[in-house]
């Protein structure tokens, strides 16, 4: 997926970002680096780094919500020293550790 269509997705997955003083926005477009935002009272426009966005996990679960991988799961996850893969606390599924710590050199 290309980013404006990562955005679009979280958008329509319940993703919004308010003006700094609460104020209404409507989203505006994305590039590389930031996203655009304007208020709805004044017609100012605001960016927003898109590094700032993508570390909002508000961002992460409304593009989950969009991508259907909204179904809850109250997760813990335990991993131990040794242990090839972390298990969640029901034992539904297992996330091989080398996701978490690839094999680094040769």
């Amino acid at each position: 997926m290309t980013i404006q269509e990562v955005m679009h997705a979280a958008i329509a997955g319940g993703y919004h970002v308010a003006g700094s003083d609460g104020a209404a926005t409507t989203y505006s477009g994305v590039n590389n680096e930031y996203s655009a935002w304007t208020r709805t009272d004044n017609h100012s426009l605001f960016m927003i780094p898109l590094q700032e966005t993508f570390l909002d996990p508000a961002f992460w679960h409304a593009l989950g919500q969009a991508l259907g991988w909204d179904a809850s799961c109250d997760l813990a996850i335990t991993c131990g020293p040794g242990q090839e893969s972390c298990r969640c606390r029901e034992g539904a599924y297992s996330i091989p550790l080398a996701l978490f710590y690839p094999a680094s050199g040769p």
